[in-house]
Parts: structure tokens; C-alpha cells; sequence
């Protein structure tokens, strides 16, 4: 944008306008320049990112505490050492001898020879590296700086890179002894401008009052399609999308986590004259495992609130012949409180949007509900799709086996090669297959 304003300058547009990087190493940042209409638009969209930022890393703390109880005897918050190996394992997290070796040499660990989840995040935080962010330091301060004093942090950063006029050096060194979580400290390092960053993201809603609304009652009487909203795809899979396992666990910790739209693909499952079907959820046409719909909905009505009551949308991948929809549709209302025998309260919006309705309900009207989201399929081209699905299971099946077979072909090729037989009469097209 810079050399845009050079060659167009417009004051009015370098108000209304923002650059975006993204990108998941520093070395494959990507920029998106945006310019606005009007002012308010301008707010509105630095408002929703920051938020979103905001959400981000909530959710990497939701996502961490649920790890953590997945770890560890019930009603006690410490964590062992082998525990806490344990949940740095499930996160996935690759942490160097030296770094796993702070938790042990920590104050808090040698007093109890355990951890809880406060003085486990002390330690982990800093481990939690930023590449991005590291980047940034080594462009305004050099390589080899190892702290930076106020009044260069509030030139070289704060006036140059964030062009932040307002900030003052009292300002600049309040938040320096804040980070450094010293009261004497004058200088900053790259610890405390890790966090220092990542807070002013978070916050630049609260630090900008002028961008938002502070009521929250306000925020909500804005239709749904205003929101971002935070949704999941195959939610009900616990790996891959073409052999994994299907788990109704999945809902519970993903609304746990923070997300308010789950999918649900709904197939036709076990059918007779004399029993009501059983709608099942799996991804068609895959080898991924099956689940009960009922056990999803179950799942759904004791997970669906108990972090936040913004209202959670329910999106139906419709498979199934008209009397599976309707056993889905007796499922639903039995356990989300729409007849008498209910487990629970009506939380459930019954009823369908009017035709003619030019916007969908504010946040405020849905609050507390669950939304259904589908599609709909008469028996016609429910049953053109369970013909293909069925031919395209049967294919994955044969090719599953095809590949069984041939493993044990090279398999016992390599085996008669090592051992200086000629592997005579084995099908090499198969092997050539594998191979490629």
C-alpha cells in the first residue's frame, strides 16, 4: 500500500485501509491489502480480526486445559512428571530435552514433585515459540540483541513499525516492567516482547474503545450472518477422512473448545417393517467407521452450553430416505426439549424462517438455542445417492483388499530376492503399482 499512497495520496484512503500477513512459517508470509468504503466499515473489520485473534488463542488455552483433564485421577489439578510428559505428548508438541527439562528444574515442581495447570502454562508459555514474532525482533533490533531499552523500543517498534502516535514513553514503560514482571526493569526482552505483541493483538479492541461497542447486549442485535462463527467440518471424525474412526466424543470436545457449528452426515443405517430405523453418521462412500445419530445428539445436548450460551448450529448433510429424516426429526425433539417426555429444556428453535424473511434473528433472539441447518432430500434422489454410495463403498473395499494383496506380493518378492530365488509367477503389474 505504501507505494500506492506514494503515487496516490489520499488521506481519506489510508484511514479507510489495512494490510493483512498470514502465513504459517515467517519464510511463506503472504500479505492481502484491503481498502474500505467508508470509516465504519474500516472499524468494523479491525474490530471482527481482532476479536478473531482474541478467540485464537482462547482457544488454544481451551484446547490445552482440555488435554490437561484428559490426563490425571479426577478432582485433583496436579500433574505428575510422567502426566505432564504424557499431555505434552497428545498436543503433539516436540519440545527439546533442554525445555522439557524447566518443568522439572521449576520451584513449583520440586515442592510437590507435581504441576498445576497455572504454574504448568508459567513454564510452557514461553516454550510455545513464535516464529513470526522473533522475526519482528530481529528486523527492528539486530540478531545478536538480547534486550531493548524504552526509549529505542518506543522509536524503533511503537513509532516506526506500529505508527503509534498516541503511546508514550511512561506508557511504553509501564508495559516494559508489566512483561518483564519486574517493577525496577528499564529495558525489554525478547520474552516480554513475545508476550507484549501477542497481548496489544489481543486486546486492540479494549485498547481502542472508539472501534466498539462496550455493551455486549448491543453486539447482539445483529443478524446471524453479521457474526464470524466458529465451525467445524467431519466433525464427528477422529483422524482421516477415508479410514478413520467416527467418535460422538468429538462434539462434546469441540463445543467444549469453543466451535458453535458441527456437521453431521446423515446416512440411512438399520431399517425393518417392525422397529424404528436407526439413522447413522459416517462420511459416505469412505471406510471411515459408522455412529448412532441419536448418540450425536446426545452428545451435543450435554456438551452444547456448558461454555458459552451463543446459540449452536446443527449442519445436516442429508443422505437419508424420508422415514430415517423423520426419526432424526423425533430424535432431535425428544432430546432437545420439544415434547413432554424431553431430558431436558426446549433449547431447540422449532419452527422454520419465513419465506419472505429478509435477514436471519439477531444473535440476541438465538441465544441459548440450537439452529438446524440442512438440506432436504425426497426418497427420489435419496435413493440415486445410495446406489452410488454403495457402488463407490465397494470399490474402496476391493481396492483396500487390492492393496493387501499386493503388500504381500512385494513382501515375499523382497523375501525370495534376499534369499536368491527368482521370484517367478508373481504379478508385476501389481508390484509396479505399489511401487509407483
Amino acid at each position: 500500500f505504501r507505494m500506492y499512497f506514494d503515487e496516490y495520496p489520499d488521506e481519506e484512503c489510508s484511514n479507510c485501509s489495512l494490510s493483512l500477513i498470514y502465513g504459517r512459517k515467517p519464510s511463506l508470509l503472504e500479505t492481502l491489502d484491503v481498502e474500505f468504503p467508508s470509516r465504519d466499515m474500516f472499524k468494523q473489520w479491525v474490530c471482527a480480526i481482532t476479536v478473531s485473534i482474541k478467540a485464537i488463542h482462547r482457544q488454544q488455552i481451551n484446547y490445552l486445559k482440555l488435554r490437561w483433564d484428559q490426563v490425571g485421577e479426577s478432582g485433583t489439578d496436579h500433574r505428575s512428571k510422567n502426566e505432564i510428559l504424557e499431555i505434552i505428548n497428545l498436543i503433539n508438541c516436540s519440545l527439546p530435552p533442554d525445555d522439557v527439562a524447566r518443568f522439572w528444574a521449576s520451584d513449583e515442581f520440586k515442592a510437590n514433585n507435581a504441576l498445576n495447570f497455572d504454574q504448568f502454562m508459567r513454564i510452557f508459555g514461553p516454550l510455545y515459540t513464535r516464529p513470526e514474532i522473533d522475526m519482528i525482533w530481529r528486523k527492528c533490533f539486530g540478531e545478536a540483541t538480547t534486550s531493548v531499552p524504552v526509549d529505542r523500543l518506543l522509536v524503533d517498534f511503537f513509532r516506526d513499525v506500529q505508527r503509534d502516535a498516541t503511546i508514550t514513553q511512561e506508557d511504553v514503560l509501564r508495559l516494559v516492567r508489566e512483561k518483564e514482571a519486574n517493577p525496577e526493569a528499564t529495558a525489554l526482552t525478547l520474552k516480554g516482547f513475545t508476550e507484549l505483541v501477542d497481548d496489544r493483538m489481543r486486546n486492540e479492541v479494549e485498547r481502542h474503545q472508539h472501534i466498539h461497542d462496550p455493551d455486549i447486549e448491543g453486539w447482539m442485535q445483529h443478524p446471524l450472518t453479521h457474526y464470524f462463527i466458529n465451525s467445524s467440518h467431519n466433525t464427528y471424525l477422529t483422524g482421516d477422512q477415508l479410514s478413520s474412526d467416527s467418535s460422538s466424543e468429538m462434539y462434546s470436545m469441540v463445543l467444549k473448545s469453543g466451535c458453535r457449528c458441527v456437521e453431521i452426515d446423515c446416512w440411512n443405517g438399520r431399517e425393518s417393517p417392525n422397529a424404528d430405523p436407526v439413522p447413522i453418521v459416517t462420511h459416505g462412500g469412505t471406510l471411515t467407521s459408522k455412529i448412532r445419530f441419536e448418540d450425536v445428539i446426545k452428545e451435543i445436548r450435554q456438551s452444547a452450553f456448558l461454555n458459552s450460551d451463543m446459540p449452536v448450529i446443527l449442519s445436516l448433510e442429508q443422505h437419508c430416505n424420508l422415514r430415517q429424516q423423520s426419526q432424526q426429526a423425533k430424535i432431535m425433539v425428544h432430546q432437545f426439549g420439544g415434547d413432554n417426555s424431553s431430558p431436558g429444556a426446549q433449547v431447540m428453535l422449532l419452527g422454520s424462517l419465513p419465506k419472505d424473511a429478509a435477514t436471519l434473528p439477531t444473535l440476541a433472539d438465538v441465544r441459548g438455542k440450537i439452529l438446524i441447518k440442512g438440506n432436504k432430500r425426497t426418497d427420489d434422489n435419496v435413493e440415486f445417492i445410495e446406489e452410488e454410495y454403495d457402488q463407490k463403498e465397494e470399490e474402496l473395499e476391493q481396492q483396500a483388499i487390492s492393496k493387501q494383496n499386493a503388500e504381500k506380493i512385494l513382501a515375499a518378492s523382497r523375501e525370495a530376492k534376499a534369499r536368491g530365488i527368482p521370484a517367478y509367477g508373481l504379478d508385476l503389474s501389481i508390484l509396479n503399482s505399489v511401487q509407483e
